[in-house]
């Protein structure tokens, strides 16, 4: 496993006191996952935050396993990442340096950890962007959204059986 570059802890600091002064998240859980710091909004009693918690690890053993350059990045990427209820899948919010991953998202029986994981990787391009200052003309946003990746959900799962199957003939000893 790859450990990320932390994070600055005054930035940590700054976006847990702005996010404690929200009326949307007026409880935070701190915890840290795969070295990075996780805060937790469970506003839902039906949905335990340990599961919330164990999908993103899945998420992030993902990233980590198949594009580590990106995972050692994510320290640098986000100050933490924020699991609560909201009305996207996953945002970032620059202002803060945070990645939102949304509560029912995460927990969600027919998403994979491969689309959670994606859509960590999609918003560590909307801060590696904002951080590069990168700007033509247009709002933020929407140039973020043209250089972003969207994931091909089919090339992906192509893509991860091919790594597991080379995994698979290197365990048993066999070479292609």
């Amino acid at each position: 496993m790859v450990t990320p570059e932390p994070a600055r802890p005054e930035r940590l600091a700054t976006a847990i006191q702005s996010l404690r002064h929200d009326p949307d998240t007026p409880t935070l859980e701190e915890h840290v996952r795969h070295g990075l710091p996780v805060l937790v909004h469970n506003s839902r009693p039906d949905i335990s935050t340990p599961s919330a918690l164990d999908r993103l690890d899945s998420a992030l053993a993902l990233i980590d396993r198949y594009t580590p350059d990106r995972f050692a990045r994510l320290g640098m990427d986000f100050v933490a990442i924020l699991v609560r209820r909201y009305a996207c899948r996953a945002a970032y919010y620059p202002d803060l340096g945070v990645c939102l991953i949304e509560l029912t998202f995460l927990v969600h029986p027919d998403i994979t950890p491969a689309q959670v994981g994606a859509s960590i990787v999609h918003e560590a391009v909307h801060a590696r962007l904002g951080a590069a200052g990168i700007k033509d003309g247009r709002t933020t946003a929407a140039a973020d959204e043209e250089v972003a990746p969207t994931i091909d959900w089919r090339l992906a799962a192509e893509r991860v059986a091919q790594v597991d199957e080379r995994d698979r003939w290197r365990s048993d000893g066999r070479s292609r």
